[in-house]
């Protein structure tokens, strides 16, 4: 079947990632890049399951499906060697008050991580999984990409999607999967009628010390190696 990836950002190199940030400001900072691999790009690698527990209770357990994503991510825990000098000290910091610190699952690749702080801004070293793995697996299977080109909405007619609208451009299929991240895709979904009344986004708080210039906003805190 032919698949066509269709791209509203340009196609990057991942050490540039953070030329292509396209924040969001409201009563909260929303962090996104419009690029082909989007956010994945610049995320801190952390892969934590979500839910688990939760989705248990009611009688779903998605334990195998973890477990396949995680090998697809490379996901593992990092060695205490590439713990910054902040992050020791919070471990120590928090062990001396009683709480136990454990470390953070990571879609980063020890031997390449040079522990440069640079998750946010785009890997020089091309340790870290992102979507663009993805994308490439897909292209050598025949799927098409196209970059540079926004999805203003996906054409339902008598009832039945038959494709996107790019501009005065349609791509006409019966069957579209929108991956437009927390904010695009709501937007498209409502277009069609589709309730929206929910946005998952993934908070954090990025410190650093302004006088000593550790660590500059938008890029990964040495904590950000443990939960």
């Amino acid at each position: 079947m032919p698949v066509t990836l269709i791209e509203k950002g340009p196609e990057i190199e991942v050490k540039d990632a953070f030329k292509y940030y396209s924040n969001v400001d409201s009563e909260v900072r929303v962090m996104i890049t419009i690029c082909l691999g989007g956010t994945t790009v610049v995320s801190a690698g952390n892969g934590m399951r979500c839910l688990e527990e939760d989705l248990k209770q009611v009688g779903i357990d998605l334990s195998a499906e973890f477990m396949d994503a995680e090998k697809a991510l490379g996901v593992r825990y990092l060695p205490n060697s590439l713990f910054g000098n902040g992050t020791k000290r919070i471990m120590t910091a928090a062990g001396n008050l009683g709480f136990k610190v454990y470390k953070m699952p990571k879609f980063i690749d020890p031997a390449k991580c040079k522990a440069d702080g640079r998750c946010t801004s785009g890997c020089l070293e091309d340790a870290k999984w992102t979507a663009i793995h993805f994308v490439n697996e897909a292209e050598r299977n025949g799927a098409k990409i196209i970059t540079g080109m926004p999805v203003d909405e996906v054409v339902v007619t008598s009832g039945e999607v038959k494709g996107v609208r790019c501009g005065n451009k349609v791509f006409g299929d019966d069957t579209v999967l929108l991956s437009a991240g927390a904010l695009e895709t709501p937007r498209l979904l409502k277009g069609i009628g589709v309730p929206t009344s929910s946005l998952f986004v993934d908070t954090f708080v990025t410190w650093w010390d302004s006088q000593r210039n550790r660590v500059k906003q938008g890029s990964a805190p040495e904590c950000s190696h443990y939960a």
